[in-house]
């Protein structure tokens, strides 16, 4: 029989057991349970200690879409919360765009917000943090030396739109080489892989399946052959009196700090610069094609506009271009039609911010905007679910003073999609879907992003 003692010490032991598990019980529950400020209604599972963060992650990999719906559904003129496949987000209104897009990025960053979305720290992505020299340079230097460059048509759109980004971005010869167009290339597969692989998974486990990545190894390659390829190339931009008109050229001449001067720096950032570029460009251009191809009506009125065109300017040039209305408005259709991903406008608070409906957006918060469902809106859009082509260009048409605000380039609160200009040749081949298809292939959804379907075959035939 148990003594006096020895029940009390008992007593004693289980209810300071009890004490300490009800105490880090409470301050994992505060640790996970996020931030509820503001209090925004939620779409989907709440994230809570018993894995209901993990279990929100996985139902929005199935049902990203259906979420994404629903939010928009309810809460289109507010905001609400959700719970993505990496991180929880508040999805915001398009009327606080006009008092967010000149927040200053020390307040509201983009670059935090794609750090975070794409693990920067680990694929390696987390080079756009040391300096802005790249995204400087094609703001203001490309942007003033644009030109138009006619490329000849080949079968993989990504290989096009690799060989034109490149141009740009190194110039001739390297652009050609084909050393650096698979390094780029891969750097892009590499670094949207390790990406897609951990943002489902919870911080903690993370390193853990860093290690066991074959693209982890395969990025340090590639950073390596990139600095290998570009060092000789960055030693000649660095002579006196250069003629080349490229970012690494200009990004050469407006460095300012020794960092951004090392060979290896500016070889990741040209790689980040395609990474960016690349992968965006491929999918519009492929979605375009899959367009034209399901609606083929469309193909002999956009050629008559091209050749006209090109006829009344002499040739390929940006009055020329700027006068293709159709071909425009085809694209920005397209566009419109097939979104990148359900959310755009993705930021990450540094600093509170109190906006004009006195809504508190607390440090930390991830926030964004339903782009996807705003364009199948019929508030912005009517038949908002019915391609048609000739969209903008009517609204072009109908008013002068709002043209430009319909052009493929433009963007506003109903339009958030990025869009790159397009510089290949339309018209000189001939192009279908194989067998006789005339269906166009369904949208691949996952996560929030949405990608064409990459199996699908093309048939080019060179005109005659």
């Amino acid at each position: 029989m148990a003594t006096a003692w020895e029940v009390e010490f008992g007593t004693q032991s289980w209810f300071a057991l009890t004490s300490v598990a009800v105490m880090i019980a409470l301050v994992m529950a505060l640790l996970f349970r996020g931030d509820e400020k503001p209090h925004a209604p939620r779409i989907g599972r709440r994230p809570d200690i018993f894995g209901g963060r993990a279990r929100g992650r996985a139902e929005f990999l199935v049902h990203g879409k259906r979420f994404a719906e629903e939010g928009y559904a309810k809460y289109k003129h507010s905001m609400y919360k959700v719970q993505t496949a990496d991180m929880e987000r508040l999805i915001l209104s398009t009327k606080y765009l006009n008092e967010l897009r000149s927040v200053p990025g020390d307040v509201l960053s983009s670059v935090d917000a794609q750090c975070e979305r794409h693990l920067a720290w680990w694929t390696t992505l987390d080079v756009v943090k040391n300096s802005s020299l790249h995204t400087d340079v094609v703001r203001v230097q490309l942007t003033q030396n644009l030109r138009i460059h006619s490329v000849p048509a080949h079968a993989m759109v990504h290989r096009i739109t690799s060989k034109v980004v490149n141009r740009a971005l190194v110039g001739v010869p390297l652009c050609q080489n084909e050393e650096w167009l698979q390094t780029s290339l891969g750097y892009t597969v590499d670094a949207f892989t390790i990406s897609g692989e951990l943002r489902p998974l919870s911080w903690f486990y993370r390193p853990v399946a860093y290690l066991k990545l074959d693209a982890r190894k395969s990025v340090k390659r590639r950073l390596e052959t990139a600095t290998r390829l570009i060092r000789p190339l960055v030693e000649q931009r660095q002579q006196p009196d250069p003629k080349h008109v490229d970012v690494i050229q200009w990004m050469v001449a407006h460095a300012q700090t020794k960092r951004d001067r090392l060979p290896a720096e500016l070889a990741h950032k040209i790689l980040f610069l395609c990474l960016a570029s690349i992968a965006s460009s491929s999918m519009g251009v492929t979605h375009a094609l899959y367009d034209l191809c399901a609606m083929p009506e469309y193909i002999p009125i956009l050629r008559e506009e091209v050749e006209t065109v090109l006829t009344e300017h002499g040739g390929w040039t940006l009055a020329a271009l700027n006068a293709m209305r159709k071909l425009d408005s085809f694209l920005k259709e397209s566009q419109r039609m097939n979104h990148p991903g359900l959310f755009s406008f993705n930021r990450k608070v540094l600093k509170q911010i109190t906006l004009s409906d006195g809504t508190r957006l607390e440090r930390g918060t991830f926030v964004s905007v339903p782009t996807y469902c705003i364009a199948r809106d019929a508030e912005y859009y009517p038949s908002p679910l019915t391609f048609d082509g000739f969209r903008f260009s009517r609204l072009r048409e109908s008013s002068a003073e709002d043209s430009n605000k319909h052009q493929f380039t433009s963007t506003g609160p109903a339009n958030l999609a990025f869009g790159y200009g397009l510089n290949a040749c339309p018209g000189r081949y001939d192009f279908q879907f194989p067998h006789g298809q005339r269906d166009r292939p369904s949208n691949i959804h996952m996560d929030e992003r949405i990608w064409p379907d990459r199996n699908q075959e093309i048939e080019f035939q060179l005109r005659k």
